[in-house]
């Protein structure tokens, strides 16, 4: 049998100078509203991870329809007016991998955080979690779930 041939090209992009400002304006315009997003899918994360189609469930929020004439989060509709469809459902997937990675982070550190006070690794010589909880201080545990798989291997 033999073997397909594949052909790839590299083209390189040479915009003009009223292109690339064109282009610039888009990604800006594109980051803006995945920041837009943020808001929305962090706020209705829990809703979201159980709903069929975690895009046509944030749509619903955003988005005006016949179907949906008031959507939750009009702002966004307002702020973001005609804004493509294409880049609109990419927007959303970006930032629910953005909002997704971020719970697993916190998940993860939560529970390397438990195993360094079930494994004795606190600061503190009583074992204790300190009891200050405000986000000024210093960490009360630097610790994370990849340190503690590397002390795994060494107990």
């Amino acid at each position: 049998m033999s073997k397909p041939i594949v052909r790839t090209d590299k083209w390189g992009l040479q915009p003009s100078p009223d292109v690339r400002l064109h282009l610039s304006a888009t990604v800006n315009e594109y980051r803006a509203y995945c920041k837009a997003l943020n808001d929305v899918v962090m706020g209705h994360w829990s809703k979201l991870t159980e709903a069929k189609s975690c895009c046509a469930a944030v749509e619903q929020l955003i988005h005006r329809t016949s179907q949906h004439p008031n959507p939750k989060y009009s702002y966004v509709e307002t702020r973001f007016y005609k804004f493509p469809s294409c880049l609109r459902r990419a927007a959303i997937e970006f930032v629910k991998g953005q909002v997704s990675s971020f719970d697993l982070s916190a998940s993860y550190n939560i529970a390397a955080r438990y195993l360094a006070y079930q494994l004795k690794l606190t600061r503190r010589k009583d074992g204790q979690v300190a009891k200050d909880r405000s986000s000024c201080s210093t960490p009360r545990m630097p610790v994370t779930l990849s340190l503690l798989w590397g002390l795994g291997s060494r107990l």
